[in-house]
């Protein structure tokens, strides 16, 4: 599977309170607002606190960044001791849960399977970390930005100050084997995974593989980087963001690289053509010295 969640990138956006999620959190729909989230969990919380961050740092806030906190939710089958519904641009994006999240296992349409240490619905955009107690259900662009490697720190008086550099990270080093970067990978991130796929490096290796870095900060926000190798050597790297942050990450790759070489309606390139922002999907790409001009001639001057 090219990304972690492809099945639930091709969803449309979902309602929390959908027939199909059971009746789901109060009647909470992904992209209301929140005056109309409050007035859901009228009386369903012990005590509410809003939390706005200016500026925003969440990948698919543009403008406004609000984390609604609500303790002690409670509903007749899933009560939890926190809830956490955070708003971009006013709109609801993601929903938190920590203590009592594996009440939160029947809320989708389909059975959770196991990925890595967690439980997960992709159907549902419903990831559960049993040991952690933790849970979050997301909407399509959550999904895609991984941020159920997330933990909102603003549920316990937490904040967040991340590394802004747009930098190459050291451990991306094209070129190198997989045995040299996966041990540097493996201490960079939160944690990793090493899995095959079918070849389609445009460099046409006879194996191709790819090693997920999850949680590595990146432009200001921790990240999934996407590193992939042909015949054990790395040669591209995704690094997922979100579109509500695409100026943030832009002004990032400028400060670190200087400002863009090419730009088209769905691609700015940078850096010899190595580092790249896409725009039509919420994403920065990576390359190799030896990827990046046939890259540039095929996917991007060829279109």
């Amino acid at each position: 599977m090219l990304r972690l969640l492809l099945v639930m990138l091709a969803m449309p956006v979902c309602a929390l309170a959908s027939p199909a999620l059971g009746g789901g959190l109060a009647g909470l729909t992904f992209g209301e607002t929140l005056e109309q989230s409050l007035a859901r969990l009228d009386s369903r919380c012990s005590s509410t606190r809003s939390v706005s961050v200016d500026p925003p740092s969440f990948p698919l806030a543009n403008e406004q960044e609000l984390h609604l906190v609500c303790k002690g939710f409670v509903d007749s089958r899933r009560p939890l001791e926190s809830l956490v519904l955070t708003f971009a641009d006013n709109r609801l994006s993601l929903v938190y849960a920590e203590g009592g999240a594996i009440k939160l296992a029947g809320l989708g349409s389909a059975p959770l399977q196991p990925y890595l240490h967690y439980l997960a619905s992709f159907d549902d955009l419903l990831v559960i970390d049993r040991a952690a107690d933790k849970a979050w259900v997301m909407s399509p662009g959550a999904a895609h930005a991984n941020l159920f490697m997330w933990s909102n720190p603003y549920v316990s008086n937490g904040s967040q100050d991340y590394e802004q550099s747009a930098e190459i990270p050291g451990m991306l080093q094209f070129g190198a084997s997989i045995e040299k970067l996966q041990p540097l990978m493996e201490t960079a991130c939160r944690f990793s995974h090493l899995d095959s796929y079918q070849v389609w490096l445009l460099t046409q290796p006879e194996v191709q593989q790819q090693l997920d870095c999850f949680g590595f900060e990146f432009a200001g926000f921790p990240r999934k980087i996407e590193a992939v190798f042909g015949d054990g050597i790395l040669e591209q790297a995704w690094i997922l963001t979100g579109k509500g942050e695409e100026d943030r990450v832009r002004a990032a790759l400028i400060a670190a690289h200087g400002e863009p070489i090419f730009v088209t309606e769905q691609w700015e390139v940078f850096d010899q053509n190595r580092v790249l922002l896409r725009k039509d999907k919420a994403e920065v790409l990576m390359l190799s010295e030896r990827l990046a001009p046939i890259y540039r001639a095929r996917e991007i001057d060829g279109k």
